[in-house]
């Protein structure tokens, strides 16, 4: 497995955000990002994991921080640094442009297609369209019901950007489970 698959697979599947140190492992041992855990508890007020449903009793403050993830972070850090004679580059798959879409403020970050050859070769994070979605906006993505669409990114609580046969689009939060 390479550099770019093992950062792949390091990503949070709520966000889709690369995870970082202060993941949390939760008992069912599903790690999420610790900022997705404290927003599901305000939103929910209860924590259920979002994997397995399994009811979580402990504050995320005292859940603990997947090891594993963290030294597989460090370990790629530390490559990264080397191979780049000290400074840190960003990894293919994971990297992010500074590029204005839909619905954000010019300057905020969103993930670039372009800089990566292939996504997610083996599990991906996918929802299935409640509703029909047909809109005009040109970066929009169109779907039918029971269409499956691979999640590429959270834009925020209400917009997705997600991707059907090879088209890449935003669509609203509501439209898809």
């Amino acid at each position: 497995m390479d550099e770019k698959q093992i950062s792949e697979l390091l990503e949070c599947s709520v966000c889709l955000e690369r995870l970082d140190q202060s993941c949390k492992v939760l008992p069912c041992q599903h790690t999420f990002c610790r900022k997705c855990l404290e927003e599901i508890i305000l939103t929910k007020q209860e924590l259920r994991c979002p994997e397995c449903r399994a009811l979580v009793t402990v504050r995320v403050s005292d859940l603990p921080t997947n090891i594993l993830v963290v030294r597989i972070l460090e370990g790629l850090k530390t490559k990264c640094q080397r191979s780049a004679g000290g400074s840190i580059k960003q990894l293919g798959p994971g990297s992010l442009s500074s590029s204005p879409s839909k619905g954000m403020g010019s300057g905020q970050l969103v993930h670039d297609p372009s800089s990566s050859h292939s996504y997610r070769q083996g599990a991906q994070s996918c929802a299935k369209a409640l509703y029909n979605y047909d809109s005009s906006e040109k970066d929009d993505l169109t779907f039918k019901k029971g269409d499956v669409i691979v999640l590429r990114r959270k834009i925020d609580d209400n917009w997705f950007q997600g991707e059907i046969d090879g088209r890449l689009g935003y669509f609203p939060a509501n439209f898809v489970q």
